[in-house]
């Protein structure tokens, strides 16, 4: 035993240490929030009256904020697209596969829209909301198990 203790360095002990406590701490968290969510009494939110709620400009300018601070979009087009496409595209080309670009976000983002809007309609129940918590819960749940079975 203390020929085993002598070979192993600190830092070779304080690195499997580490690595136990994070794993097994992460676990535990997730275990323990799957069981508060699973328990957890369906909450319905308010919806805000017309007046109160903010205006289509305001929401806009929003997204255009966000979308802006996305690192990944930018990368894309300026590391990979070159690349994939090559880089002696005409204007003409670019303005066609710009046009094809919008179209898709357009398509895209307007089908989470949609979705997201029966979501909110589905929400708004307390049965629904109890299900979905119990659904993240089982999810997190399973996680944290997952992870401490995981060799």
């Amino acid at each position: 035993m203390i020929t085993f203790g002598g070979s192993m360095d600190i830092s070779t002990l304080l690195a499997f240490a580490a690595a136990f406590f994070v794993r097994y701490a992460g676990a535990a968290y997730l275990i323990w929030m799957g069981v508060k969510l699973w328990t957890a009494e369906p909450v319905v939110p308010d919806l805000l009256p017309v007046s109160e709620r903010r205006g289509l400009l305001s929401i806009f300018a929003t997204g255009v904020a966000l979308n802006l601070g996305n690192p990944k979009m930018p990368l894309f087009y300026v590391a990979l697209l070159p690349n994939v496409v090559g880089a002696s595209l005409t204007p003409g080309h670019i303005a066609a596969l710009a046009a094809v670009i919008l179209a898709v976000e357009i398509v895209v983002i307007g089908g989470h829209v949609v979705l997201a809007g029966r979501a909110r309609k589905l929400l708004r129940t307390p049965t629904v909301v109890r299900r979905v918590n119990r659904t993240a819960g089982g999810v997190m749940i399973g996680a944290g198990v997952a992870v401490v079975a995981s060799k």
